[in-house]
Parts: C-alpha cells; sequence; structure tokens
C-alpha cells in the first residue's frame, strides 16, 4: 500500500513538473515591466525567431497565456519612451531606434504564413507587427534626420538637403512596399482588408502630413494603381482618401 501511495505520488509530481516545464519552456523579458528595454524587444523577438520549432503555435493574441507577450512586443511605447523624450540626446536615440528598427525587420515576416487555401494564418498578428514597423520607421527616420541636422555647420546646403531629403525618399519608398500588401488582399479575410484600409487612413496619413513638402509621386501611381485593382470598398475608400490627402498638399 505505501509503495503504492510514493508511486502515485511520484507520478502526480512528475506531471507538475512537467507542466511547469513545458510552461517555461520559453524565454521573455518580464512582462510586469512598464517598459520594455531595446535589449528586451531584442531577446523577446530572438526567441520567436529562433526558438520556435515549426510545428509550434507562435504567441498570438487569442492564446490567453502568450497573448500578453505579444501585446508587450508590440507595444509602441517601448520605443517611444526613448524618442520622443526631449531630455535624450539625438545620438543616443537614434542609436535606439536603430536597434529597434533592425529588430522589427527580422520579426517582420514572422507572422506571414499561409495555410493550404493561401490565407494568413497569424492574421492579426501579421497586420499588427508591421503596423508597429509603420509607426517605428516614422519616429526612427525623423530623429535620424534631426541627428544630421545638429551635427552639421550648415543644414542648409544642397549636400545635407539632399541626405535629408533621400532618407525621406526611403522611408516613403517602405510605406510603399507595405502598400503592396493589397496584392495579396485574397489571402486576408473581411475583417483583415479593413484593417489594411485603417492602416492606410492612419499610418500613410501620418506620412504625408508629416513630410506635406515632400515628393509622393510614386506613393500616388501606386495608389491610383491599386485603386483600380482592389476589390474591397474600404481599401478602394482608404485609397481614395490618401491620393486626395497627397493632392492637397501639391496645391499648397
Amino acid at each position: 500500500m505505501i509503495n503504492k501511495i510514493l508511486n502515485t505520488t511520484t507520478l502526480i509530481l512528475l506531471a507538475i513538473l512537467f507542466t511547469n516545464c513545458n510552461s517555461k519552456s520559453h524565454n521573455f523579458p518580464p512582462i510586469e515591466k512598464r517598459y520594455w528595454t531595446v535589449e528586451d524587444f531584442e531577446n523577446a523577438v530572438n526567441e520567436i525567431m529562433y526558438n520556435y520549432k515549426d510545428d509550434e503555435e507562435l504567441p498570438t493574441f487569442n492564446n490567453v497565456e502568450t497573448a500578453p507577450i505579444l501585446n508587450k512586443i508590440l507595444d509602441t511605447e517601448n520605443f517611444k519612451v526613448i524618442l520622443l523624450d526631449n531630455e535624450l540626446g539625438l545620438k543616443y536615440k537614434s542609436e535606439v531606434g536603430e536597434k529597434f528598427f533592425e529588430t522589427w525587420r527580422n520579426i517582420n515576416n514572422r507572422y506571414s504564413d499561409l495555410d493550404r487555401k493561401d490565407k494568413y494564418i497569424y492574421e492579426n498578428e501579421h497586420i499588427a507587427v508591421n503596423n508597429f514597423g509603420l509607426e517605428l520607421q516614422l519616429h526612427y527616420f525623423k530623429i535620424g534626420n534631426e541627428e544630421i541636422i545638429n551635427r552639421t555647420e550648415d543644414p542648409n546646403s544642397k549636400k545635407i538637403k539632399d541626405i535629408l531629403d533621400s532618407n525621406i525618399n526611403t522611408l516613403i519608398n517602405n510605406y510603399i512596399l507595405h502598400l503592396d500588401e493589397i496584392n495579396n488582399e485574397n489571402s486576408y479575410s473581411d475583417i483583415g482588408k479593413k484593417q489594411l484600409a485603417e492602416r492606410i487612413d492612419k499610418y500613410f496619413s501620418m506620412l504625408v502630413n508629416e513630410y506635406p513638402n515632400s515628393d509622393f509621386n510614386n506613393l500616388k501611381r501606386k495608389s491610383e494603381l491599386f485603386l483600380k485593382k482592389t476589390n474591397t470598398a474600404e481599401i478602394k475608400n482608404s485609397l481614395e482618401k490618401l491620393i486626395n490627402l497627397i493632392d492637397s498638399k501639391n496645391k499648397n
């Protein structure tokens, strides 16, 4: 009888230990921290990129255990608390912004897998990861240009202006790459398509309003092409608003 009790107790303890080990099989920074540092962000992204098996579900918004992790990774306050702090130096903020940007580029396509029907397996997460990058780039490129202006003797020189314009054009081209996602609209659900339209309304409008005097001709041409191609009413409406916004800046 004693042996049976001991054997049963041993099995229970082993089951508990296995469960605990399984739930802690991934190593993420503490989500209790108010803000994650760029090092925390890097460690979390690396965990998702390299320590999840092919048949293992990635952190998702629908999983009560992993949703807090993904929400923390994609919390834009993590980088804004640094990049918008006027007490910090531009060089430091630029370096931190670059680390966030490069790390985000690693995870950018991590949630882009398609199922056998060519539908996004992680639709909500794929959209959220890309939206995070769009907002990050707005701040990162702005600080980069501010640093260039700050460390030059003549910020009004043609050479400096050309560098600044080149950086802004790079940012615009990066946004155009995200607009190309409309080519994949059939891989999205109806809700996902609406989220793509909301992305245009929010982030692309922020871009144009931030740089009203920049050259958005390529973005406009791309928008006009997709306006003819898309079959989604919400995306059509958002593209029309974006084109009108660009035109309004050209008139000023």
